[in-house]
């Protein structure tokens, strides 16, 4: 996978040097508004034991509420960087405050705050390995009151995971004028993000059932936005799934409706 514009700056850097405050994009200098970035996870990347893989950065942006935290948070299950404690203890607070199909969502946002109002509003970072790299996951807030959030997470970014949900109305909600899908993409490619993962969330939803039509529907639409905006076709994946149900999250969850379907996991997308 070619490397993005950013992994490339980074390589650029002398040992010790820091960025400039300013993001290069296009060759037009981008002003960065200075932003609180904090690192919201019981499991920090730099935590984690030293290694020699590739790291690869992964920003997940969308709408709000197309599922972003949670399937985070099942990435980081399914990949084993939970133990089973933690999954009961993340249970037991969500079933507390009545949400209790939150607690994967619980695993990025870590606030009281975000708990209580059930949204994301800092940029929750966490870390999981794969066979030959490691993935730091950026989950970055959706509402559009927390934009300058969203870009400190995309600036570090090498590999976008755009979320848009297949569910009847939410799709459309992202891609109308005003709609986070359309902001998100557009700074994603500003800050020089090439490769972008789109997951057509929600598929298990009863207004959906895994529907091809409508799978052909989220595909076709993001597509042409995504075309406008620069991206080329060989820069972008597609994987329909379910991040409540961990259906086709990663290569460790099949089931028989994704069977159905021919697709990249987030797994291989960026490898």
């Amino acid at each position: 996978m070619a490397k993005s514009y950013n992994a490339r700056r980074r390589d650029d850097l002398a040992p010790g040097a820091t960025p400039a405050g300013r993001v290069e994009c296009t060759g037009l200098p981008l002003p960065v508004r200075p932003v609180r970035f904090r690192c919201h996870s019981p499991f920090p990347a730099q935590l984690l034991p030293r290694t020699t893989m590739e790291h690869v950065n992964l920003v997940f942006v969308g709408h709000v509420d197309s599922g972003k935290s949670t399937l985070c948070g099942q990435l980081l299950v399914q990949s084993g960087a939970v133990d089973e404690r933690e999954v009961e203890k993340l249970r037991a607070k969500a079933k507390e405050n009545n949400r209790e199909s939150w607690w994967l969502a619980y695993l990025l946002d870590t606030d009281d705050d975000e708990r209580a109002r059930g949204k994301t509003v800092h940029v929750g970072r966490a870390a999981f390995e794969g066979a030959t790299r490691r993935y730091v996951i950026l989950d970055a807030p959706g509402h559009r009151s927390y934009v300058p959030n969203m870009i400190a997470g995309a600036c570090q970014a090498d590999v976008a995971v755009l979320m848009i949900s297949a569910r009847k109305g939410e799709f459309e909600a992202g891609f109308e004028r005003g709609g986070q899908t359309r902001e998100h993409m557009l700074l994603c490619r500003a800050l020089g993000v090439q490769h972008v993962v789109v997951a057509v969330n929600k598929m298990d939803d009863p207004t959906v059932g895994w529907s091809a039509e409508r799978l052909a529907e989220c595909r076709d639409g993001a597509r042409a936005l995504l075309r406008r905006y620069g991206f080329r076709d060989r820069e972008l994946h597609f994987v329909p799934l379910s991040a409540l149900a961990g259906h086709d999250a990663s290569s460790k969850s099949q089931s028989l409706h994704s069977r159905h379907f021919t697709q990249k996991f987030v797994f291989l997308c960026v490898t």
